[in-house]
Formats: structure tokens, C-alpha cells, sequence
């Protein structure tokens, strides 16, 4: 036995050298991999950042920018020296044995269940999320070949979390130090946005190499022999199918959060068997449990079951009677099944008539009745999931964050929901869900469309159709639905670059035009305080009026009030305003003097020269009568001048008696990309800010198109907003606001019914 003993200890240690050796290559490989990016990744964040920096609309903006590349110069060691690190790391742990580097748990985060995470930082993990989901759908099928080579090589199953070719570690570790350095959010978005583009680039070439590399280890050679891919089917189905047993036992757990066993209903006649489970939220006849998100869908704890089982409670009491159980429950591919053969016979606009005016509850009650079913066909948990869609999608319609038109957009999501949240109970429990997300980005489009903007001729509103055919379609996995989520994320971005181009031109035509007005505005105030209220000579004034304001506009215009160029053509004014006010004799070298700077700024900006040579020959003139003490002055005041310049008079931007301050602040804090309503006359227009004119502290806001619909001066702002005539739109997360309100009510109305009880 001692012999025996000695051979199979020998034995394992081989095993385990031979995978220690294995590992430590792949180590190496990423090592790599990510050591020869660095010096990209920083050189590009650099560059860009600089970019975005030169050209932002606010010294705020600009600041933020220029702080983020400084911080990443000092601390470019730091950040590369822990990405290195947390390869290390990770394959440390895959080396131990260490099952999963784990996400938090339900219990861990039972706090945030049913709270709304802050916007930047659930804008963050979506973006953290989709950079991963990017590389595996990219990486497939090599990326399932590994993981199973990889398992084979630990000597256990290997989770997702804990795959060192998933660069969730990597994104997650960068993430953690860069919001170590206090950066403002725009800049840390644009940071993980840059190293999403460098580093995983060729992550897919890397899987495939490390997958070659265990290859050529003779680790599984034939693997991608006995196992080809299937485009359809969601890895994590394919380890739920096989973790399931063949025969389920006579008990089965319903998906709540009570942990409550109860007994499988008996199978009506012609059933295959007398052991059939019932039907619940992601367990169809038709489908695998696991299909929409693997284990994890038979835990027994969810974090929002105890707000399903106070639903439930509350309807029952509501009710009041006793419903015999049904023999048989519908599950959610059934259901999908009903309504799809109940629209082939019935009008869509019925159907839509009948989620707008009587919600989804009512609408799936009536395709079930059109089958001779009922709700009671559903199980509780699947009854308490529908009223609580219908209550979030209720609330987010009349929420007031929709124009009207979109409302369409809402309505055909409700039944597309209403099958994820009954096949996948993670739907309602992770706020990341990838359908959730969907779903979220979907109403966020769908609230800037309105008027000509929802015509079949506008791209987005065509992705928004085809997005949602696909979703009606009812047969989605979860690899599918996260590839769906990023392409449309993908298609919103690039439309988002086009917008901002066109917007950015509208800024610079209307800086241009705030820059002549300005201009104009600085024109007329100093030759006013130097004409107006006294007399003058006629001809002098209309030198100033016609000829000598466009000397002194284009100087402002071209070389600004500070310049030499505007200084010398003040000073020459001056010098001509002051002779004609003293009326002394002019010596020949100071009229020379004059009237060669004359001649030669008026020469410089290509005025008429027929118009030039009169009025040097009346300045001349002026000369000679004032040597002969001959000079007239005009009969009355100058009361007003009337200058002949582009661009409009500058608007004066008075501050009311009644301006709240804060009100002004809010106005000033707006970043550009806000969504605002102006109301007016029972009239309300959805727009954007595009950027502030710097010229004229103007807001400039355009349409989802990029073209300009209404400026508003800062003062002119606050007041419309103090007065209700503008409304800020937080149109971000909208369905989960309406979801997490919901919540509340439901918790409130249940503690309010503990009181009296």
C-alpha cells in the first residue's frame, strides 16, 4: 500500500508541476501582451485628452481635461506597475485553486437591492461591462475552448470571474486606480473609453494564442473536434444542462426569496411523466433554467423576492378569495408562444390600445382569455412579476420624461420585459442586467425623439424598430442580448460623433457671429463716449460713422481690444477729436503725420479708395481752416451715431431684481449634453446644450439632429427656469427610477398595512 501511496503522490505532484508550468506560461504570455501596450495606451491618452482639452466649450471643461493628463503623467508607473500586478494576481489565485475571484454576493450587497445606484457610477460599470462583453463575443468560439482547458488545467471548473483571458480583472483593476486619482467623471469616462480601444484591441489574438499554447501542451488537443461551436447556445445553458439533474426529484424550489420548498404540481393527463417540474420565472418546459444566467438562476435567495412575496401578499388581501391551484402553470416560453400566435390574429394597434389604456396586466390577461386561460394559469411569483412590470411601466409613462410621441417606443417594450423578467429573475435584481440595460438605453433615445424625428427616414428611430422586432421575437440568450446592448451602444456613439460635429459647427458660426457683436458693441461704445453729447464738425462725424468705426472693427475683430493694432487706431481718433476741440493751428509735419495714418489704415482694410481720397481731402481742409481760424462746429449736440458695421447690436444681458442665485448657479453647473424643455404658450420643445458662446455667455441648444433651435443669455436662463418655463430632463435610467419608486410604494403600502393590522 506504502508503494501504491508513494506512485499516486508522485503522480499528483507531476499533474500539478506540469500545470504550474502551463500557467506560467500563459502568465508570461499576458505579461506580455499588456506590457507592449502601455506605451501606447499613455502616448494616446495624452494625445486625446490634450485634444478634447484644446478644444472644450468652458475653462471648467478645460481644467478637468488638463488635470486628468497631468495626473496620468505622474502616476503612469503606478497604473502600469498594478495592471502587471493583477495578472500576477489572478493567475496566483488560478494556481492555488481558488475557485472565482467572486463578485459581491447577494447578501454582501443586500443594501443596494432596492436602491438606485448613482448615475456616474452605474454609467461606469456599464461601460466596464460592455468593454468586457465586447472582448468574449469577439474572442467566441476560442474564448469557450480555453475556459474548458483552462478548467482542465486547475483541476476545477472555472468560472467566468475567475478566467484570466476575461479582462474583467484588468478593467476592474485599471478602474480602481484611475478612481483613485480624484478625476472629475468626464475625463475618467473618456480614460476607460481610451484603454478600452489600446488594450483589448487584439484581445481576441491573445485568446487564441494562449489557446494554442495549451494546445500544443496536449491539453485537450481534440477539444475543438468533439466540441464545435453553436452559434445559438449560451455557454452557460450548456453547464446548467449538465449540473441538472436528468430526473428532478418530486420537489422543486419556487424562485422567491423565502426559501419556501414546495411540492411540483401533478402533470396533467398525457404529460411525459408523473415527476414534470412547474413551470416558474426562467424554468419553461421548452427551455433550460440555465439559459439566462447559469447557477445562478437556482439560488434560492433573490434580492428582490421578499418584494414579489409583499406584492403577492397585498394583492391577496386586496382580493380577498380563495383560487384553487391549477394542475398546470404556464411558463414563459408558453406564454411567448401565446402571444405570438394571439398577434397573427389580432391587430397590433389593439394590443397597443390596450397597454396604453389598461396596462400590461390587463393585456396579458386578455391574450390568455383569447386561449382559455387566466392569470391564476401563471404561478404566483410570475403573477406578482407581471403587476410589478405593470405598475414601473405605468409610472414611467406618466412620469412626464417621454414627449408624447415616444410613448409608442415604451409601449411595444412592455411585453419583450414582461418575458425577460419572467424567464431570467435577474432582470429585476441586477440593475446591469444586459435586457435591463437595453431596455434603459432605449427609453433614454426614445425621450429626445419627438416630431419629425420618429419618421422612417430617421436612423435611429429604424434601430429602435429593428431592436425591438428583435426583442418580440421572444428567443433570446444572454449572449445575444449583451451582443444587441453593445451593438445598439455602438450605433448610439458613432450617431452621438456625427451630432457633435454638426454641433460644433453650429459653435463656431455662433461664436463667430457673438464675436461681430461683441465687436460691434465695443465700436460703438467708444466712439459714442467720445461723439455723443458734444458738437462736431460734419464731416468729422460721418468719417466715424461711415469710414474710421471699420478701421477700429476690424482691428477688434481680427486682433482684439488688447492689441497694438487697436491702440494706434484709438489713439489716431483721438488725436483728430482733440485738434478739432482745441481749434489751434496744425504744424505741416503733424498733419502729414495724420493724414499718412489715415490713408494707411483705411488702405489696410480695402476701404473704397474714391471714399478715402475724399475724406483725406476734407481732413486736409479741416486742416487749413483751422490755420486760418475759420472753423464750424455743428449747430446742436451729436444725439446719437449711426455706424454702418456687421453683426447685430449685442444684446444688453441685465440682471433682474428677481433672479434667485441659485437658480444661476444650477444654469452655470448644466453640462453640455443636458436635455432641457422649453414650455411656452401650451408648447414644448426638447432640446439639447450644445456649449456656451464664451463671446457672449450664450446657451446654445440644438435638436437630436445637431441643428440650432434657441439660445438663451445666462440671466435670461434662470428666469425661465425660476418661472417653470424650462425644465431640466434627467432622462438617464429611466426605468429604473420608475422601477426603484415602485419599490417604495410597494414597501410603503405594506408597512402601512402592518400598522393597522
Amino acid at each position: 500500500m506504502t508503494g501504491r501511496d508513494d506512485h499516486d503522490s508522485t503522480g499528483v505532484t507531476g499533474q500539478r508541476g506540469r500545470g504550474g508550468r502551463l500557467l506560467g506560461g500563459l502568465q508570461a504570455l499576458v505579461h506580455q501582451f499588456i506590457d507592449e501596450r502601455l506605451d501606447k495606451l499613455f502616448k494616446e491618452l495624452d494625445e486625446q485628452l490634450f485634444d478634447i482639452a484644446d478644444k472644450a466649450h468652458s475653462q471648467r471643461e478645460q481644467t478637468h481635461f488638463f488635470d486628468a493628463m497631468r495626473s496620468l503623467r505622474q502616476h503612469r508607473g503606478e497604473l502600469g506597475a498594478g495592471m502587471l500586478a493583477a495578472v500576477e494576481d489572478v493567475f496566483g489565485q488560478l494556481g492555488g485553486g481558488a475557485v472565482s475571484r467572486g463578485k459581491p454576493t447577494p447578501e454582501d450587497n443586500d443594501d443596494l437591492s432596492l436602491q438606485l445606484v448613482d448615475n456616474e457610477v452605474l454609467e461606469e460599470m456599464i461601460t466596464l461591462d460592455t468593454m468586457v462583453s465586447r472582448v468574449i463575443e469577439r474572442a467566441y468560439p476560442e474564448m469557450d475552448w480555453l475556459a474548458s482547458r483552462l478548467s482542465f488545467v486547475a483541476g476545477h471548473t472555472l468560472s467566468e470571474h475567475a478566467n484570466p483571458f476575461v479582462p474583467e480583472f484588468l478593467c476592474e483593476n485599471f478602474a480602481r486606480q484611475v478612481a483613485r486619482l480624484k478625476l472629475d467623471f468626464e475625463p475618467r469616462l473618456v480614460i476607460l473609453r481610451i484603454f478600452d480601444a489600446v488594450m483589448f484591441k487584439d484581445w481576441p489574438d491573445l485568446v487564441r494564442r494562449g489557446n494554442t499554447q495549451l494546445r500544443e501542451g496536449d491539453v485537450l488537443a481534440d477539444l475543438e473536434k468533439r466540441r464545435p461551436p453553436i452559434k445559438k447556445t449560451d455557454p452557460a445553458t450548456v453547464r446548467s444542462a449538465e449540473a441538472e439533474p436528468a430526473n428532478p426529484g418530486p420537489e422543486s424550489r419556487a424562485p422567491s426569496g423565502t426559501g419556501e420548498v414546495r411540492e411540483a404540481p401533478v402533470s396533467p393527463p398525457g404529460d411525459s411523466g408523473p415527476g414534470r417540474p412547474r413551470s416558474g420565472p426562467g424554468n419553461g418546459p421548452s427551455s433550460p433554467a440555465g439559459e439566462f444566467g447559469g447557477e445562478r438562476l437556482q439560488d434560492r435567495e433573490h434580492r428582490y423576492g421578499d418584494v414579489l412575496a409583499d406584492l403577492h401578499r397585498l394583492a391577496r388581501e386586496d382580493v380577498r378569495r380563495e383560487q384553487q391551484a391549477p394542475a398546470f402553470y404556464l411558463g414563459a416560453d408558453e406564454l411567448a408562444g401565446l402571444i405570438a400566435s394571439w398577434r397573427q390574429g389580432k391587430a397590433h394597434d389593439d394590443l397597443l390600445a390596450t397597454l396604453a389604456g389598461q396596462g400590461l396586466e390587463r393585456a396579458v390577461a386578455e391574450i390568455l382569455a383569447a386561449n382559455d386561460q387566466g392569470l391564476e394559469s401563471l404561478t404566483e411569483i410570475d403573477q406578482s412579476v407581471l403587476r410589478l412590470l405593470d405598475k414601473t411601466f405605468s409610472r414611467l409613462g406618466h412620469s412626464g420624461k417621454l414627449a408624447a410621441e415616444a410613448s409608442q417606443v415604451l409601449l411595444r417594450l412592455e411585453l419583450p420585459a414582461a418575458w425577460l423578467a419572467l424567464k431570467d429573475p435577474l432582470f429585476l435584481e441586477r440593475q446591469n442586467h444586459p435586457g435591463r440595460r437595453l431596455i434603459n438605453e432605449l427609453c433614454r433615445v426614445s425621450s429626445t425623439l419627438g416630431g419629425d424625428d420618429l419618421t422612417v427616414n430617421d436612423p435611429m428611430r429604424r434601430k429602435i424598430d429593428e431592436i425591438i422586432q428583435r426583442l418580440d421575437a421572444f428567443d433570446m440568450t444572454i449572449r445575444e442580448l449583451t451582443g444587441l446592448l453593445t451593438d445598439f451602444i455602438d450605433f448610439v456613439e458613432k450617431d452621438k460623433r456625427n451630432i457633435n460635429l454638426r454641433e460644433e459647427r453650429v459653435l463656431q458660426e455662433e461664436d463667430a457671429q457673438a464675436k461681430l457683436a461683441d465687436a460691434h458693441g465695443q465700436v460703438l461704445r467708444v466712439l459714442s463716449d467720445r461723439l455723443v453729447g458734444r458738437r462736431w464738425p460734419g464731416f468729422l462725424v460721418t468719417f466715424c460713422e461711415k469710414a474710421w468705426c471699420r478701421v477700429l472693427f476690424l482691428a477688434c475683430v481680427r486682433h482684439g481690444q488688447q492689441s497694438a493694432e487697436w491702440r494706434q487706431a484709438l489713439a489716431l481718433l483721438d488725436r483728430l477729436l482733440v485738434l478739432a476741440s482745441a481749434r489751434r493751428a496744425v504744424d505741416a509735419s503733424e498733419q502729414a503725420d495724420i493724414l499718412g495714418g489715415v490713408g494707411e489704415a483705411l488702405l489696410h482694410i480695402g476701404y473704397d479708395p474714391g471714399d478715402s481720397s475724399r475724406y483725406l481731402e476734407q481732413i486736409s481742409g479741416f486742416f487749413a481752416a483751422l490755420s486760418a481760424g475759420q472753423v464750424e462746429t455743428g449747430q446742436e449736440p451729436l444725439a446719437a451715431l449711426a455706424v454702418e458695421l456687421p453683426g447685430a447690436r449685442p444684446e444688453p444681458d441685465l440682471v433682474p431684481e428677481d433672479l434667485d442665485p441659485e437658480t444661476l448657479a444650477y444654469v452655470d453647473a448644466l453640462k453640455r449634453g443636458a436635455w432641457v424643455e422649453f414650455r411656452d404658450a401650451g408648447k414644448a420643445v426638447r432640446c439639447k446644450l450644445a456649449g456656451m458662446v464664451k463671446a457672449s455667455s450664450k446657451l446654445v441648444f440644438t435638436n437630436r439632429k445637431g441643428a440650432k433651435v434657441a439660445e438663451e443669455s445666462r440671466h435670461r436662463m434662470a428666469i425661465k427656469m425660476q418661472e417653470g418655463k424650462v425644465i431640466v430632463l434627467d432622462n438617464s435610467h429611466l426605468f429604473d427610477q420608475a422601477y426603484d419608486q415602485v419599490i417604495h410604494e410597494v414597501q410603503a403600502e405594506l408597512r402601512t398595512q402592518t400598522i393597522r393590522v
